[in-house]
């Protein structure tokens, strides 16, 4: 696996890159970043084919001294969009480098804490319909994710589905053996605003008063900050 990784890194010329912690997608300026590179290029028209509203997926910090929480909010993406204009290459670009930007980040707290740090995300489904959940997009991600989780294994803390819609059994029965066995063990399906006791899979990775109140938290602000505010003011 180390050797395969080396190989990765060498053909993504990853080891070039330098710092790109202050890359990550600011769900508040979906814009910001120039294309400095193919991976990058990549990364920026998948934000623009996904995103129906800045909130589709927001990456934030909300304890500094704790991992990154990603929220997917479902009805907010458009799978559709993605396949239309992007290849399955392309696809492959943009999250190995979403993917390099968040190792940088988690890296850096980890040498800094002494402690491993993970991402937490969390897939709202909420009013979200089957029609909207392309298979062939949900498939493409699967393999992407499958092809790099040996490349990144230590990125994933865990995967919460909030708000399961009714369906979601049965299309996750035929979506299951195409995710990352990494992924699959990590996933909880969870509805904390009705089961107060499905908060504490958020507790392991952020505390009570930075979780929003729409997921059983304390804290009223929605969206919540953006990775790069928080980076740029240090709070």
């Amino acid at each position: 696996a180390a050797i395969n990784t080396m190989k990765f890194r060498k053909e993504h010329k990853f080891n070039e890159l330098g710092d790109i912690r202050h890359k990550i997608p600011d769900h508040f300026n979906l814009d910001s970043n120039q294309h400095t590179n193919q991976h990058m290029e990549a990364l920026t028209k998948y934000i623009s084919a996904y995103h129906r509203s800045n909130t589709a997926i927001m990456h934030t910090l909300p304890d500094n001294d704790r991992g990154i929480v990603t929220y997917i909010i479902g009805n907010q993406g458009n799978m559709d969009k993605v396949l239309e204009t992007m290849t399955k290459e392309e696809i492959l670009l943009a999250y190995s480098y979403n993917n390099e930007i968040t190792y940088q980040i988690l890296d850096e707290i980890t040498r800094r804490t002494g402690r491993l740090t993970k991402v937490l995300k969390v897939i709202d489904l909420a009013d979200m319909s089957l029609r909207a959940m392309n298979q062939k997009y949900l498939k493409l991600d699967a393999e992407a994710n499958k092809q790099l989780e040996d490349f990144y294994p230590q990125l994933l803390g865990s995967a919460l589905v909030v708000n399961p819609p009714g369906w979601l059994d049965a299309l996750w029965k035929v979506l299951r053996p195409l995710f990352p066995k990494r992924f699959v063990e990590k996933l909880n399906l969870i509805t904390p605003t009705k089961n107060k006791d499905d908060l504490k899979y958020f507790l392991k990775f952020v505390s009570k008063n930075n979780i929003p109140e729409r997921y059983g938290g304390n804290a009223k602000a929605w969206p919540p900050p953006a990775m790069t505010e928080i980076m740029n003011t240090g709070n």
